[in-house]
C-alpha cells in the first residue's frame, strides 16, 4: 500500500492466509484520518483459491478514489468472516497501514 492521487483508478491485490473454502466473506474497509471513506464486501466467487492461501483484488474506481485525501495515508482493515461449521463465529481482522507496508493478524474466536 501506498499513497496514491486522488482520481487514478488503482487495483489492490491482497493474500490471505487461509483458504478459499473456508471464507464466508471479506470485509474490507478503507480509512484516513480515522474516517471511513470506503467498505467492499468481497464474496467467495470473487477469490482465488492458491496452494495454500487465496487472494482477491478490489479495483478502485476513478470517483471512488476521488473520495480520499491527496498525499495522505490510508488504512485498509480486512476482516474475514470463516464459514461455520459449528454454531461458532469465527473472525479475523488484518490491518494494512499504507505508510509502511505493516501488516497484523489477531484471530477472534468467541
Amino acid at each position: 500500500m501506498t499513497v496514491f492521487i486522488p482520481g487514478e483508478t488503482i487495483a489492490h491485490e491482497f493474500y490471505l492466509p487461509f483458504k478459499k473454502g473456508d471464507i464466508a466473506k471479506v470485509i474490507a474497509t478503507y480509512r484516513q484520518d480515522g474516517h471511513v471513506v470506503l467498505a467492499r464486501t468481497i464474496y467467495p466467487r470473487e477469490i482465488e483459491n492458491g496452494e495454500r492461501d487465496s487472494h482477491f483484488v478490489i479495483a478502485l474506481s476513478q470517483e471512488e478514489s476521488l473520495l480520499f485525501e491527496d498525499n495522505k495515508y490510508f488504512y485498509v482493515q480486512l476482516n474475514i468472516h470463516f464459514v461455520s461449521r459449528t454454531n461458532e463465529t469465527r473472525a479475523a481482522s488484518i490491518e494494512l497501514r499504507g505508510e509502511n507496508l505493516l501488516q497484523h493478524l489477531r484471530e477472534v474466536v468467541t
